[in-house]
């Protein structure tokens, strides 16, 4: 069904737009949506439509067309190749096919297309921006969408009026010809007296002021807060760090970081109460020095998780081209990182998997060890699961005899691994519909303190052998988890691995298994990777704490 961008009718139009804006979480106006209602008020817009891929186009919009994707998580167009300007209407659906594959390689996925008639050369205005020279500080935070060459010129008139500007544009320190013009423009801004957020960036996401700069954002306030040099990776940290169940304080892009740095937001997020945990993404080794700097004086203390880009030769080397970060030895981010009591990580995931565990656990719990336990169903999995630990420098070491002989004397069904990894197959799950596993557990940490204990369920098995007899065992035994962690007096720190078969009904549950599990402070992964990562993440951190504590 298209969408006319021209003229909704007044009374009607204006209400639904907004209705429609309002029930997203972003509380945004898509691309189409604004121009339409801009049009409602009389405001020339170039005619154009909001169709569904394969969809044909009107009829009424004459050629040229500019031809522009729509995708849920896409926010650069040009950039992943998005944007087609002087179509015609027989190339529409040769760009279409073109821009569908361009974007899968980015890992979007089309959606529909905004087409519209191309109109001629112009000016570009603001609509709705006021002059209020009596105000003093007028504007608080300003959005700056203009060509490198003019961004100096605007904000140096802004002087006196605007406390932060954000701009986007590129061709600034990451360009040789545009280190000069950058240079120009933080003495612009000084003089100014105005902070500078960027060039080269997208800005600021802040959950609980509803600002994002991504369409449909997650904006449930959290406590995890995210510096990053990148701000189209900035777009990837929100979607999969939503995803794995991660609650934003705020996800702020600085690009190159010519004012505005990341060690200073560093140093307001240790400052700040609403932030627990804080995450980075940094390019730069100067940016990681200056961190490291932050994170060895200040007098608190928080966990930080650390994602370095260019760690490699040819990774330093793009890292130049991308935020004009230096190059230099890549060898030394782990030696940063170790100082800075950092947590370093090699992926997007992995910086996902160690700010969910450590957003979600209580980090007042304290561990000093390495040694972790596995309980679960599945003999192999108890296998992988076990090298997945020790490649992160976990041990899985026996129980000792005195607990085993507990273990054994409840009577179980036959076919279980008692040592640890505890592996228990469905059968002895369904003992009192998976309340054994309370029993188990309370043996287990009565008679030993593992730093990290993670139980593994597969889901799609325990449901389908044991739903219909015996009822809702995989909850009962998250129940159970959480009950043994609260009345045991110990430090360990508990993690839950859900596993699917890939069917959708068990995609369901494990989305509910996993929300439950949360929603009581335990961390909840897909893999066993994943798990073991965020255990390495805890524990470094947790230790961190005992060693500030030793100090103190």
């Amino acid at each position: 069904m298209s969408v006319d961008t021209s003229r909704p009718s007044i009374q009607d139009g204006i209400a639904t737009l907004v209705s429609e804006a309002r029930s997203r979480e972003s509380a945004m106006f898509t691309e189409a949506q604004a121009k339409s209602l801009l049009a409602a008020f009389g405001i020339d817009v170039p005619r154009g439509v909001q169709v569904s891929d394969g969809e044909l186009i009107p009829e009424h919009l004459g050629e040229s067309l500019v031809v522009k994707a729509i995708s849920a998580t896409l926010v650069h167009k040009s950039d992943a190749g998005g944007v087609r300007v002087g179509v015609s209407r027989e190339q529409v659906a040769e760009v279409t096919d073109q821009m569908r594959k361009r974007l899968a390689a980015s890992g979007h996925r089309l959606s529909g297309l905004l087409v519209e008639e191309m109109v001629p050369a112009g000016h570009e205005v603001i609509v709705g921006a006021t002059k209020t020279p009596d105000l003093g500080w007028s504007v608080d935070y300003a959005f700056v969408a203009l060509s490198a060459a003019r961004v100096g010129e605007a904000l140096l008139a802004a002087a006196g009026r605007v406390r932060f500007a954000q701009v986007i544009a590129s061709g600034f320190g990451e360009t040789e010809e545009g280190k000069t013009l950058e240079k120009t423009l933080v003495e612009t801004v000084r003089r100014a007296g105005i902070r500078l957020i960027g060039p080269n960036c997208l800005g600021t996401h802040a959950s609980a002021g509803r600002l994002s700069f991504i369409p449909d954002a997650p904006l449930t306030p959290g406590v995890t807060a995210v510096v990053s040099q990148s701000g189209g990776l900035s777009v990837d940290i929100l979607r999969v760090g939503a995803m794995r169940g991660i609650d934003f304080h705020s996800v702020v892009s600085i690009g190159n970081g010519a004012d505005v740095n990341a060690a200073e937001l560093v140093a307001s997020h240790l400052a700040d109460d609403d932030v627990r945990v804080i995450g980075l993404y940094l390019e730069s080794l100067a940016a990681a020095r200056e961190v490291l700097d932050v994170l060895t004086t200040g007098e608190v203390r928080k966990p930080v998780v650390l994602l370095a880009g260019g760690r490699t030769s040819e990774g330093s080397r793009a890292a130049t081209s991308h935020t004009g970060a230096l190059a230099g030895n890549h060898r030394l981010w782990q030696a940063i990182a170790r100082q800075a009591g950092m947590t370093l990580v090699d992926s997007l995931e992995d910086f996902a998997s160690a700010l969910h565990a450590l957003s979600t656990i209580d980090l007042d719990i304290r561990s000093t060890g390495r040694q972790a336990i596995l309980f679960g169903n599945g003999g192999g999995a108890s296998v992988l699961g076990a090298d997945a630990l020790d490649r992160q420098g976990l041990s899985t070491s026996p129980l000792a005899d005195s607990v085993i002989r507990q273990l054994d004397g409840l009577g179980l069904p036959p076919g279980n691994g008692l040592r640890n990894p505890i592996d228990v197959p469905a059968g002895t799950l369904a003992v009192r519909n998976g309340q054994v596993a309370e029993d188990m557990l309370k043996l287990v940490l009565a008679g030993s303190e593992p730093d990290i204990l993670i139980s593994h369920l597969n889901v799609g098995i325990i449901q389908r052998n044991l739903g219909e007899s015996h009822g809702d065992v995989t909850g009962t035994i998250i129940d159970s988890i959480v009950h043994v962690r609260d009345e045991a007096n110990s430090n360990t720190h508990h993690l839950l691995v859900l596993k699917t078969d890939g069917s959708q009904q068990t995609e369901e549950l494990i989305t509910g298994y996993a929300h439950r599990a949360r929603s009581s402070g335990i961390p909840v992964f897909a893999a066993f990777e994943d798990a073991a990562l965020a255990a390495r993440a805890v524990l470094e951190q947790t230790h961190q704490g005992c060693e500030d504590d030793g100090r103190r």
